[in-house]
């Protein structure tokens, strides 16, 4: 295993981690609301459109790390956001 595989597998406890607590989850729901991952990325000024698209696509690679780390905590926390809504 290299040294870039041992880093990962940390990454990846570490997410696992987090997202085992209701403190954790909620921490990494509100980071993914402040990223627009949950809405739209549309506005009619290109600008604005392009930053919420780089803004949505940072939420998206959290999303990836979420379901790759802690898939069955991932979707508590998605029925946990919903439920609040």
């Amino acid at each position: 295993m290299s040294s870039k595989d041992d880093a990962r597998s940390v990454e990846v406890v570490e997410i696992a981690a987090i997202m085992r607590t209701e403190g954790g989850r909620n921490v990494v729901r509100r980071l993914l609301v402040g990223t627009g991952y949950f809405g739209s990325t549309f506005d009619e000024d290109p600008i604005k459109h392009a930053f919420n698209a780089g803004r949505r696509q940072t939420g998206i690679n959290l999303v990836e790390e979420l379901k790759e780390a802690a898939p069955g905590e991932f979707k508590l926390m998605l029925r946990e956001h919903f439920e609040d809504e």
